[in-house]
């Protein structure tokens, strides 16, 4: 049998429906569905504004702009390890990237993030919610920082659902078609609930019009809107939003009480990813692609090495992920079948070694 990484074609008929009925409008650029979306996606992230965009990246880079302080080039503390639109994005809004080491499970350290706010200067503080799990900040360091001006911003690209109270200024969504929430396309969504921040990303993604004008301009904007017909194609997927996040969840307990660990610990999670440490990555994932699974690499670098910022102490958790980090098909698209098959089949290939206090797997004819 073939287990598929992900499922992305969209077959259902009320998708197809939606859609007709926007094309057939003529109205492509804003208009009511724009608006529904934002109104229910806010409701469920807990937030009392939403703006759609373009995609997860162009509300990153705008939320960011809405956050720098003076004409001076800010510095935003960025975890070592992510997805390079996290820290693109903060190059593209004319920042500095400060780097900050990760925990085993892939998030933010946040002792030794506020041991750098503390001590050195820090404008904003961009966390990921990476493979889904929810990282609580507000709690923690931040509200207790000694640097009370440092704004936090939350990447949730991979944390739909697991989101309800934005805990800083804002947190940005990506509606990639891969994602839990996945669009036709590029999509994303800023949900806030500071008004002036609100307003200063509907108008930054609209040319610099403020909402319901026109040739105004307030601010040296772009254009990153979300279109009508990726507003249709989501706003129908919400009906099915809470049973597909159910059946992620399922597949990733029967993975778990299979005898696979993942390194995702922390809950809760939406499950976007089931990421696993492997030794001599390239080779084991050659071997599932001959068993017919399909599995991930996610990432296969850390940011520093991608765009240069300054880093503070030592980034070893974050090289250590890069090198060995392997993702297992998760998604609706499974069911126990693909899972059990999976799971048959890691064993057969892999074997557990500890190495530094982690569980990473082997291929059992690598000796």
């Amino acid at each position: 049998m073939k287990v598929k990484f992900a499922e992305l074609g969209i077959t259902d008929p009320d998708v197809w429906e939606e859609v007709k009925t926007v094309l057939e409008s003529g109205r492509f650029i804003g208009g009511p569905l724009l608006k529904e979306f934002a109104g229910k996606w806010a409701d469920i992230c807990g937030a009392k504004y939403c703006v759609p965009t373009a995609s997860g990246s162009a509300a990153l880079v705008q939320v960011i702009k809405g956050q720098r302080i003076g004409q001076r080039e800010n510095v935003v503390l960025v975890p070592a390890y992510s997805f390079a639109a996290t820290v693109l994005s903060v190059m593209e809004a004319g920042c500095k990237p400060l780097y900050v080491d990760v925990l085993p499970n892939g998030l933010m350290d946040l002792v030794q993030a506020r041991e750098l706010c503390d001590n050195v200067h820090v404008d904003m503080v961009l966390t990921v919610h990476l493979y889904g799990q929810y990282l609580e900040t507000d709690a923690g360091w931040i509200a207790q920082s000694d640097n009370p001006y440092v704004s936090l911003i939350e990447d949730a690209c991979q944390a739909h659902g697991v989101v309800d109270c934005v805990q800083g200024a804002a947190a940005c969504f990506s509606f990639y078609p891969s994602k839990n929430l996945g669009a036709a396309g590029d999509a994303g969504a800023v949900v806030t609930n500071h008004k002036v921040l609100n307003d200063y990303v509907a108008a930054s993604i609209n040319y610099g019009d403020p909402v319901g004008k026109k040739y105004v301009h307030t601010y040296p904007g772009t254009n990153a809107r979300m279109d009508a017909i990726q507003a249709a194609v989501l706003l129908v997927k919400l009906g099915q939003f809470y049973e597909d996040q159910a059946k992620r969840d399922h597949i990733a307990h029967r993975y778990t009480n299979g005898g696979i660990r993942s390194i995702a610990t922390m809950r809760p999670t939406s499950w976007h990813l089931y990421p696993v440490l492997v030794h001599n990555r390239k080779v084991v994932m050659d071997r599932f692609r001959e068993v017919t699974i399909e599995v991930g690499n996610h990432y296969p670098y850390v940011l520093p090495d991608i765009v240069d910022g300054a880093v503070r102490g030592d980034i070893k958790n974050a090289r250590f992920l890069s090198k060995h980090v392997l993702t297992l098909p998760i998604g609706p698209h499974m069911d126990d079948n693909d899972a059990d098959y999976v799971i048959e089949q890691f064993h057969d290939l892999l074997e557990p070694e500890e190495l530094d206090g982690r569980l990473v797997w082997r291929l059992k004819d690598a000796h």
